[in-house]
C-alpha cells in the first residue's frame, strides 16, 4: 500500500468547494460563546421569556436570510455558492441574535474583566490567523503550530489563565469524587 503523501486541503479538489464556506463560519464560534454565554445570564436574571422570544426572532430571521442568500449564492458563485448563502445566513442570524441579547442585558453579564479577556483572545486568534496564512501549505503541521502560537500567546498575554485552569479542573474531579472542593 503507497504512503499517503500530507497534503494541503487547499490541493483537494473535492474540498475546494468548502472552502469559501468555512471561511465564511469561521467567525461563529466566537458568536456563539457570547450568545451562551449571554442566555445563560438572561436566564439567571429572570428574564427567560425574552430570550424565547430573542430565539424566535432568530429563527425568523434565519429562514428569511436563508430564502434570500442561498438562491443569491447559487446565481452568483455556482452550486458552492448555496453554501455560501447558507453559511452567511448563519453569521448574520448569530450576530442578530448575539447582538440583541447582549444589548437586552448590556452591562449586567460582562464586567471590565471579562471584556478585557474578549478582547485580548479576539487579538490572539487574529495572530494566529496571521500566522496560519504566513504557513500556507504545511498541511496537518500547520494546525499544531497554529496550536501551539494561540495556547502561546494566550498565556504571555493573559488571555488563558494556567493556574485557573488547573484549579477549576482540580476543583470539579474533587467534587466528582464527591470529595469537598
Amino acid at each position: 500500500m503507497e504512503a499517503s503523501k500530507d497534503t494541503s486541503v487547499r490541493d483537494r479538489p473535492e474540498y475546494a468547494s468548502a472552502e469559501l464556506d468555512l471561511s465564511i463560519l469561521a467567525p461563529v464560534f466566537i458568536m456563539t460563546y457570547l450568545a451562551t454565554i449571554t442566555a445563560s445570564s438572561l436566564v439567571l436574571l429572570g428574564r427567560g421569556w425574552t430570550l424565547t422570544l430573542i430565539s424566535i426572532a432568530g429563527l425568523v430571521v434565519s429562514v428569511c436570510l436563508n430564502l434570500l442568500l442561498i438562491p443569491l449564492g447559487l446565481k452568483h458563485l455556482g452550486p458552492a455558492g448555496g453554501g455560501a448563502g447558507c453559511a452567511a445566513s448563519l453569521i448574520l442570524t448569530e450576530a442578530t441574535v448575539t447582538g440583541l441579547m447582549l444589548w437586552t442585558i448590556r452591562g449586567r453579564a460582562f464586567d471590565k474583566r471579562s471584556l478585557t479577556l474578549l478582547g485580548k483572545t479576539a487579538g490572539v486568534c487574529a495572530v494566529v490567523v496571521v500566522v496560519d496564512q504566513a504557513l500556507g501549505r504545511l498541511g496537518a503541521v500547520r494546525v499544531a503550530i497554529d496550536a501551539a502560537v494561540y495556547f502561546g500567546l494566550a498565556v504571555a498575554v493573559g488571555a488563558l489563565r494556567v493556574g485557573e485552569m488547573y484549579r477549576f479542573a482540580r476543583n470539579a474531579f474533587r467534587q466528582r469524587a464527591g470529595a469537598p472542593a
